[in-house]
């Protein structure tokens, strides 16, 4: 009995000091809204890229299709933020620490190469590498951040990873399997770290 409670004792001590060196600020709710602001971003781009929408020029057509990512990306970041900002101010962690830092580093290369790539792939006119590189790297910075974060972040970034290779050999598709990685991946992951770290 005693060699029980010893074990269970050093367990609760080893997830103590698990959690002690991760960034729990990350809201559920938040990565949920930006699974649904990517799903309404593809909505719009598929239908500009399907003639549902417009009718536009091609040039119109990229330049409509960079401005959705960009508001894709600046809304995301907003509501992760501001609603990061409301859980740290609820649960007394400070928003910005070194668990923070380290999280946010973790996370900031694959994202910022992947990117980069995005750019270049844009430059050069190869558009369907887009979608799939995107979905590539936000894989790895999930697996990249997992440590400092939500351990649940490392199953989100291989299922994100695995998608995005998927989608490399099927161009056609490459705007659904991002959908899915950003849209309802996210959804699901969000509510789930929601239910079980935030109820």
């Amino acid at each position: 009995m005693n060699k029980d409670k010893a074990i269970q004792d050093l367990r609760e001590i080893t997830n103590i000091i698990d959690k002690s060196k991760r960034y729990t600020s990350i809201s559920g709710i938040s990565v949920v809204a930006a699974g649904f602001i990517a799903l309404v971003g593809t909505y719009f781009s598929l239908g500009i890229l399907k003639d549902e929408i417009g009718p536009f020029a091609p040039a119109e057509k990229e330049l409509l299709l960079v401005s959705i990512a960009a508001a894709i990306l600046v809304l995301s970041l907003i509501v992760m933020f501001s609603m990061s900002a409301y859980k740290s101010q609820k649960t007394g962690e400070k928003l910005w620490n070194e668990k923070a830092k380290k999280c946010v580093s973790a996370f900031f290369y694959p994202i910022a190469t992947g990117g980069l790539l995005a750019f270049m792939s844009y430059y050069y006119h190869f558009y369907d590498f887009i979608p799939s590189s995107q979905l590539i790297f936000y894989g790895l910075a999930c697996i990249a951040g997992s440590p400092f974060s939500f351990k649940e972040f490392k199953v989100l970034g291989i299922l994100c990873l695995i998608l995005g290779v998927i989608s490399l050999v099927h161009f056609p598709y490459n705007y659904v399997y991002w959908a899915a990685g950003f849209g309802v991946l996210n959804i699901v992951y969000g509510f789930y770290i929601h239910f079980k770290y935030e109820k």
